[in-house]
This record gives structure tokens, sequence and C-alpha cells, in this order.
């Protein structure tokens, strides 16, 4: 059933995600993190920041899973069911399943989230969250790459507040989540993680949120991307 269900979900996204660019490259956004540095937040404060009546742009996180299955008629909780999605982003979501041992050909389930991913990015107005974007665009023109980071006890405290956590539970997601998200980053680009990928990286123990979007929007204009 797990097979059928990659199969079908590949052969249909070739369809819904053509590989051609559109005629006029629009700019995009990736953000990375490492877990703790409330990526979606930024994400959503770029949103907002750089809507316009013109330009509508758009976060892509795992909403997409819910747009996906409803495009190619599946129930949405037997994707969830196979990527045993929680509180990640869609990227992280996808690639998560990548590394279970229920996919024994998994290079059709990576083919078809490098065409989501790309064909979003192409579309440009996009900020794309999790480490596989950068992945998988790091090519595309117009794309800024943004690392979002910081000190583990920086980062340990923060899960503690969000969860309530123990600093000891804080800290073995801290160390799990990351090694994860390292190897499956590498498995998606087929190369070794190269931090030359990203155009910024930015500590988030020193810069408040709205620092990071003034610093990214900064940024972003200077490369005369927006």
């Amino acid at each position: 059933m797990t097979y059928d269900l990659i199969h079908y979900f590949n052969s249909k996204f070739a369809k819904l995600y053509p590989a051609e660019p559109p005629a006029r490259q629009l700019p995009f956004l990736t953000i990375s993190r490492e877990t703790g540095c409330g990526a979606n937040i930024i994400a959503e404060m770029m949103q907002e920041a750089l809507q316009t009546k013109q330009d509508k742009w758009k976060v892509i996180n795992k909403e997409i899973i819910d747009q996906a299955a409803s495009q190619l008629k599946i129930d949405k909780h037997r994707i969830y069911d196979i990527i045993n999605a929680k509180d990640r982003t869609m990227a992280d979501e996808i690639l998560d399943a990548l590394s279970t041992r229920y996919y024994k050909n998994d290079r059709l389930l990576r083919k078809s989230i490098t065409e989501i991913v790309r064909h979003d990015a192409q579309q440009g107005n996009t900020i794309i969250v999790g480490r596989g974007g950068v992945a998988v665009t790091h090519d595309l023109p117009k794309g800024f790459h943004v690392k979002l980071f910081a000190p583990v006890e920086w980062r340990t405290e923060q899960l503690m507040q969000r969860r309530g956590i123990s600093q000891t539970s804080a800290i073995e997601h801290l160390k799990e989540v990351d090694k994860k998200r390292t190897l499956l980053l590498e498995q998606l680009s087929h190369n070794k993680f190269e931090h030359t990928w990203f155009d910024l990286e930015i500590n988030c123990a020193t810069f408040t949120p709205t620092q990071t979007v003034r610093l990214l929007l900064d940024a972003m204009k200077s490369r005369q991307l927006i």
C-alpha cells in the first residue's frame, strides 16, 4: 500500500508541477534553521513585510500537504500517516520519511518533493522554510538563502519555554533533530552540506525576529531581489 501511494504521488506531481520555469524568474527566499530558532515566526513576518498590492508572497510549509492531497485526490491523513507529520515544516516532514525503513525506493518520493519545492521557487515570491529548500534550489537564479543559528544553551531555553519540557529533554531533542536534518539535507542534495549555499547566516541569540527581518529585507534589496 505504501509503495503504491508513493508511485501514485510521484506520477501525479509530474503533471501538476512541470519542470520548466516561468518566462520571468521572480525572487524567492529559503530559510534554513537550527532547531529552536523560530523560523516559522520569521517567515510569517517576512511574508507580511514583502506583501504589496502587486506582489503576493506565500510561505511554503506543512500546509502544502493539504494542497497536494486535494490536487491528488488523496486523503491527507494517509499522507500524514506515511510521513509521520508533526509540528514541522513541509520539507522536514517529507524528508523525515526518506530515512524510515518503509521506503525501499525512497528516490521516488525524493524526486517528487524536489519537483514541488523547485516549482514553487521558480514561480517566485515564495518563502521556503526548511533545509530541504536550499538543498534543491541553491542553483536557481533569484534565490536568497539564509540560515538561522544560535548557541545550544539559547536554543535549549527556547524549547523549554515553548514546550514546557525539561532541560534534559530539550537538549536530547536538539541533538536528535539537528543530526537528522543535516543527514537528510545531504541525502536530498546528493552532496556534502556546504555553508557556501547560504547568502547570510544570522545568530538568533543576538538578533530579535524583528531585527532579523530588517536584515533580510536590507540584504535582499542590496541584491536587487526586491
